[in-house]
């Protein structure tokens, strides 16, 4: 029992000490990659958008999901507000994968003047996503 006592006093002790510092990055998300939570949002920001949306279909239990999340995000922030990134989890919009058939994730897909231009499915490199958006914007 005195063991016990004195983790707690050396706990007490270290936590009154001086502050641990800690180096904290917090990157916040940029005006064009957006998270979109029901229809009525896909409909405002993907298909009246003014410019070109990349949608990313996608499961928060999808392991390849979460490898090419981070390389979209990437690749839509080198286009510079060129092309947005709507994130959409198929889990909770069902009503928009089953609208557009969203059988498999993830999946990519260009919408432009409120229409899908092209669909990228499966997995891709980040230098396979730059050219499909490439293409897709004419470059």
């Amino acid at each position: 029992m005195e063991m016990l006592g004195n983790v707690a006093k050396l706990f007490t002790f270290r936590s009154a000490g001086s502050p641990i510092r800690r180096n904290i990055t917090a990157t916040a998300k940029l005006p064009y990659i957006f998270k979109i939570e029901d229809e009525r949002e896909f409909n405002d920001k993907v298909l009246n958008a003014r410019t070109p949306v990349i949608v990313e279909f996608f499961a928060k239990w999808c392991n390849l999901c979460k490898m090419q999340k981070p390389k979209a995000e990437q690749v839509v922030k080198e286009f510079d507000g060129k092309v947005s990134l709507a994130e959409v989890d198929i889990d909770e919009t069902k009503e928009i994968k089953e609208k557009y058939g969203i059988k498999t994730v993830p999946v990519l897909a260009v919408y432009r003047d409120g229409n899908i231009v092209k669909i990228l499915p499966g997995m891709h490199e980040a230098d396979e996503i730059k050219q499909f958006i490439r293409l897709q914007l004419g470059e």
